[in-house]
């Protein structure tokens, strides 16, 4: 999903949270709705087959605006800022900074500043102090992403480079020089010469010359 679509759709659910808490129909229902979303969380991570202890959501996917909307519905039902439960505000921050763009997240960290200040309008000085903390809390996941991107990516470097480059980072597999079996020449062969049957006359001159060069073996 690209950014901009991430980002609506985030947009999109913080304001669906909203409008089901203002109506106490649904509002009553808040809880059970909390329940069944993270329950749908689980069951998509299951069918994925993930491992129970890969609880973040994927890469800009869908799964973030499920979570996100069961926390908002769990802490605006259970008092907004006043809630015991507002510090889960917080770690659904942390999955939305580690499974979304930058961009993303800034936009719906405000967003969710909106959510609650929307539902408690009138400021008090812990209503101020707990909203406030979302964007600290937002510049810290920020730089703690940016930590671990880069400590990625050194990683992989290092990890290509050894693959490149085997025998300068492991002496125990270099062969030395000596080591390599020197392969024999085979001595040069003298090339005999063809006589040439279509010329008695060059044949004759060709044979004088080989007695000359080698008068022993004329003589024999």
């Amino acid at each position: 999903m690209s950014a901009k679509f991430h980002s609506l759709a985030l947009l999109m659910t913080i304001a669906l949270a909203y409008i089901w808490l203002q109506v106490p129909l649904l509002r009553m229902y808040s809880l059970q709705i909390f329940a069944l979303f993270v329950l749908a969380f689980l069951v998509i991570k299951r069918f994925k087959k993930a491992k129970l202890w890969h609880i973040l959501p994927e890469w800009a996917s869908y799964e973030i605006t499920l979570l996100t909307f069961a926390f908002l519905l769990l802490i605006g039902a259970t008092g907004n800022t006043k809630s015991l439960f507002f510090p889960l505000g917080y770690v659904n921050l942390f999955f939305l900074v580690m499974t979304s763009y930058v961009p993303t997240a800034i936009i719906a960290t405000a967003a969710i500043v909106l959510f609650h200040y929307a539902l408690d309008p009138e400021l008090s000085v812990a209503t101020i102090q707990s909203i406030s903390t979302l964007p600290i809390m937002l510049a810290i996941f920020l730089f703690a992403r940016k930590e671990y991107d880069e400590a990625h990516l050194a990683k992989l470097a290092a990890e290509q480079a050894k693959q490149l480059l085997p025998n300068e980072l492991d002496p125990s597999i270099q062969t030395p020089i000596n080591a390599v079996p020197q392969v024999p020449q085979p001595a040069p062969q003298p090339v005999p010469q063809a006589e040439n049957k279509a010329d008695p006359l060059l044949n004759s001159t060709i044979a004088a010359d080989q007695a000359v060069q080698n008068p022993q073996q004329t003589t024999t």
